[in-house]
């Protein structure tokens, strides 16, 4: 599977660096994803040599938080925090994500069920649960995923 061409993270803070009149951008993504991520950029930063990337917000328009869930303490977490399969889940019960997975697959059904073995089918996996770092799987996800995200801007934006 080729480099991803971008990464998925929140804007968490910068920091003015006054005595070169510049700033840093802090993006935070899941430790998971890390190496994702740093291939995005073109791997680890080499100061002897600079790569120009550019930012911008996946969804300009979107004024709610993420989407959460509770963990067992009944403290929520945001999507990104999720394991991959409670975000497959999640994502399958969405039906803006059910409408992108048909108009990309072409399948029928507008149900929960449908959409979870198809994305089963396209990451390669029986279970949700197989989709771990590391993975065919896991890396297919985040391509799926990024790809919604693009997908979506894209509709909100010509509605």
């Amino acid at each position: 599977m080729s480099a991803p061409a971008a990464l998925r993270g929140t804007f968490s803070d910068f920091k003015l660096i006054r005595s070169r009149k510049i700033c840093q951008l802090v993006i935070e993504v899941p430790l998971e994803q890390a190496d994702a991520a740093l291939q995005a950029l073109g791997g680890i930063p080499n100061p002897a040599d600079e790569r120009w990337v550019a930012v911008a917000r996946l969804n300009p328009e979107a004024k709610q938080a993420p989407k959460e869930e509770s963990d067992e303490e009944g403290r929520k977490r945001r999507f990104h925090e999720m394991n991959p399969a409670a975000q497959i889940a999640m994502s399958c019960q969405s039906p803006s994500f059910r409408e992108f997975m048909r108009a990309r697959e072409g399948y029928l059904h507008d149900d929960a069920e449908t959409c979870d073995a198809w994305v089963k089918g396209i990451l390669r996996v029986r279970s949700k649960t197989a989709v771990k770092p590391g993975t065919y799987a896991f890396e297919a996800w985040n391509e799926l995923r990024g790809a919604y995200d693009v997908w979506l801007r894209y509709e909100r934006s010509a509605a």
